[in-house]
This record gives structure tokens, C-alpha cells and sequence, in this order.
């Protein structure tokens, strides 16, 4: 009985990680490339979350592909977890790269990713309105432009 208890907590837990549609998108500030504090509003249409490199690295073709003022029309907040990445190393190279970039990318530096569900090789898309999820998918970089509308 015990066991049966315990694999129901642990199954609880596992099947409650990240968030879901129709609660709200929790409230942060992160800092981007260039240490300016952005903090979440409900303003927000899109988060993209990026937690491996070479979907950073394809977001990022995505994004620069796009007209100058794309993120602010679309109201997208983009994120990138280099937590991985030891930070003198993140110092040096990753965050003098993503200064070349011509938009804002919000760095997690910490756990604050880990709170988000996530499949490899894929963004985690979160579409919000007034500040609650209306739908959360993992998507591919390199189709992205169909769930941003």
C-alpha cells in the first residue's frame, strides 16, 4: 500500500511539472544580452524557450530572418536557457555572440528553466492572453512562423 501511495505522489508530481492552458503565465524578470531587466507583462503574445543550442542557434536565423520590428508587432519574448553553459565560458563567447543579434533574448542563467516543459529539439511555445496560457506546444524553429498568428 505504501508503494502504491508513494508511485502516486511521484506520478502527481511528474504529470504537474511546467503550465498548462488556462493558468496564468507566472510573473519574472530576466536580463537579456545586454543586461537590461525585462519583466513579463501582460502585454506578452508569445514566449519562446529555447534549452539546447542548436534551437537557440535556428530561432535566432528565424528571428533575424524576420522584418525589424516583427517582435514588438507580435509581442514576442524570446528566452534562451544557457544555464548549461559554465559561466565564465558564457561570458567569453555565447553572450558576445547574442550581442550581434539585432532583437532582445532573455537569458536563464539559473533553475528558472526548469519549471518549463521542454522536448528536445523544439522550442516550447507558449501563446498568452492577458497574462494566461492559451496554448503551449513544442514546435521545430524552422516551422515557427505557422503558430505565430
Amino acid at each position: 500500500m505504501k508503494r502504491l501511495i508513494f508511485l502516486s505522489l511521484v506520478l502527481t508530481a511528474v504529470l504537474s511539472a511546467g503550465f498548462r492552458t488556462g493558468e496564468k503565465f507566472p510573473n519574472f524578470t530576466l536580463s537579456d544580452q545586454f543586461d537590461k531587466q525585462i519583466t513579463f507583462n501582460t502585454k506578452i503574445h508569445f514566449i519562446l524557450l529555447a534549452f539546447e543550442k542548436e534551437v537557440s542557434i535556428e530561432t535566432a536565423t528565424f528571428l533575424k530572418d524576420q522584418k525589424k520590428d516583427f517582435m514588438q508587432k507580435k509581442q514576442i519574448l524570446y528566452i534562451s536557457d544557457i544555464s548549461k553553459i559554465p559561466a565564465l565560458l558564457a561570458s567569453m563567447f555565447a553572450v558576445p555572440k547574442l550581442k550581434k543579434y539585432p532583437f532582445s533574448v532573455l537569458l536563464i542563467q539559473d533553475d528558472f528553466g526548469k519549471q518549463f516543459d521542454r522536448q528536445v529539439g523544439k522550442l516550447t511555445l507558449y501563446k498568452i492572453k492577458n497574462g494566461v496560457i492559451t496554448d503551449m506546444k513544442f514546435v521545430r524553429p524552422k516551422k515557427l512562423s505557422a503558430f505565430l498568428d
